[in-house]
């Protein structure tokens, strides 16, 4: 029987790997290609820094060329504003405005011949003061939270407008009669009631004969709006 015998001749600093790459070629190769992509890749990133740069310095420019046009724009609007608010104030002006004389140039049709006025005076109007809410507001619990309902605060009171008319007359009766034609569908529109004032209407003291009297009318009610 035979008997193989090997024997290696190699020494260990001898022996090669069997891989057809060689790492010690690769690696240098790799390194190399790292640093091509490296070098590509900052090019890349200053490329792009420079011209945001250049963006940014042409968006200042343009900024300063438009200064002046924005400054004048921002004028004109603050002159449209003053100019639209002065003009919602003269409407509110005339939206506020009680006209007396349609009712002064009618009095001649209504006031019997026995009357005689001394004077007509209107008062400044009156505002009532505003009236405090007593009720907080209402709220209500829902399945994701408690919600409260916003109340939105009233404007200013309207003013009450009064006229008065005080004078002489001959009875008690012709003032009636003129107190209901202050309110009747003459001045309808504008006097919303009249009335003899308690003690308004008493004898005159000249020994005429005639009563002195006072009618305070109610005008409608002036609001700006």
């Amino acid at each position: 029987m035979s008997r193989t015998i090997h024997i290696n001749l190699l020494r260990d600093d001898e022996r090669v790997s069997s891989n057809p790459v060689r790492m010690r070629v690769m690696a240098p190769i790799l390194c190399g290609f790292a640093l091509v992509a490296l070098l590509v890749w900052w090019h890349i990133v200053a490329a792009a820094n420079a011209a945001r740069q250049r963006e940014e310095a042409a968006i200042a420019a343009t900024t300063d060329d438009l200064k002046p046009a924005i400054a004048a724009f921002d004028a004109l609007v603050l002159r449209v504003n003053a100019a639209r608010a002065e003009i919602d104030q003269i409407g509110r002006y005339r939206n506020g405005r009680v006209v007396f004389g349609d009712m002064l140039a009618k009095l001649p049709d209504v006031v019997p011949a026995s009357v005689q006025f001394t004077s007509v005076t209107i008062p400044p109007p009156y505002r009532p003061p505003a009236k405090k809410e007593d009720k907080p507001p209402v709220r209500s619990a829902t399945k994701t939270g408690a919600s409260a309902t916003a109340v939105k605060p009233a404007g200013p009171a309207p003013e009450k407008v009064f006229i008065n008319f005080a004078g002489l007359v001959d009875s008690a009766e012709t003032a009636a009669r003129l107190k209901a034609a202050m309110a009747g569908p003459a001045f309808a529109g504008l006097v919303k009631s009249a009335e003899i004032p308690g003690g308004a209407f008493k004898m005159s003291s000249d020994g005429s004969g005639q009563f002195l009297f006072e009618i305070s009318c109610e005008c409608t009610e002036r609001s700006f709006k």
